[in-house]
């Protein structure tokens, strides 16, 4: 084993485990299955030779971006040109496939929550077991730049509270993916 190995701490990485898509089912839908970690690869091509066993941790941290916590019942959702782009519409060979309804978008609150809830069981980094020094986030927190997809945020990565991702009446959806959208 080279000496990069010898210290991984790869629970929690793709060093550990990997998901992929399963081939397509009788509807073209594809449900996701766990594979095996990926392997440690050392490059050698920026730097030189291979790097001193002596190396020590600058910072450890963790990288999130495109988040896009959604509030997939408000007005600025645009699912609705989708219809545009749909096989009985007059506009269809100009618009093409249009693609701003994506089903999963009505569950980013519980995808953001999940991969919190895995931040905080990092243990360390997964090559050196380095404590984890800060979080960076890159950018597309939220999906529409909303004040409630961005406080939602910020709770969700806090952790402790209960969120409430409807932004509308409580007792009905109206968004994206309802039988009648308009």
């Amino acid at each position: 084993m080279p000496w990069y190995e010898r210290g991984a701490h790869p629970s929690g990485t793709t060093l550990a485990g990997t998901i992929v898509p399963s081939p397509p089912g009788a509807f073209g839908y594809r449900r996701l299955e766990r594979r095996p970690g990926e392997q440690l690869l050392l490059r050698t091509d920026l730097g030189g030779a291979e790097p001193s066993p002596r190396l020590r941790s600058l910072a450890t941290f963790v990288h999130l971006s495109d988040l896009h916590v959604t509030d997939a019942q408000s007005p600025a959702r645009a699912e609705y040109l989708d219809r545009y782009g749909d096989s009985d519409s007059p506009h269809a060979p100009e618009v093409g496939r249009v693609g701003t309804y994506r089903a999963q978008e009505a569950l980013t609150h519980q995808v953001v929550e999940a991969m919190a809830r895995a931040v905080r069981r990092l243990k360390g980094g997964p090559l050196t077991g380095a404590p984890i020094a800060f979080a960076l986030s890159t950018g597309d927190a939220t999906d529409n730049c909303q004040e409630n997809e961005l406080r939602s945020y910020v709770a969700l990565l806090e952790g402790g509270g209960e969120i409430n991702p409807d932004s509308g009446d409580p007792h009905s959806y109206r968004g994206g993916g309802e039988l009648v959208y308009v």
